[in-house]
């Protein structure tokens, strides 16, 4: 994976300033991952499913200068579950 951007700068009556601004990308990002779940009788055969995940981030995909894309995540998931 590959980034590359652009950078430019202006000053009232100058010409513009456009310089290369490439960042370092990594493909490869590690979490730590928490999930749990719970299954709720709403009838017969049916279920209602509900979870709830946490990832907390261990590495960040791009160096950028002064930025962090490293972001605590939070997982919410409900499903409608059939017993055949």
């Amino acid at each position: 994976m590959n980034s590359s951007g652009e950078v430019t700068q202006t000053a009232t009556g100058q010409t513009p300033v456009v310089q290369p601004n490439n960042i370092e990308t990594k493909s490869t990002i590690f979490n730590i991952a928490a999930e749990t779940g719970y299954n709720i009788l709403i009838g017969t055969n049916m279920y209602l499913g509900t979870s709830l995940g946490v990832y907390i981030p261990v590495t960040d995909t791009y160096n950028t200068p002064g930025v962090s894309n490293s972001i605590l995540s939070l997982k919410l998931g409900a499903a409608l579950k059939f017993r055949l």
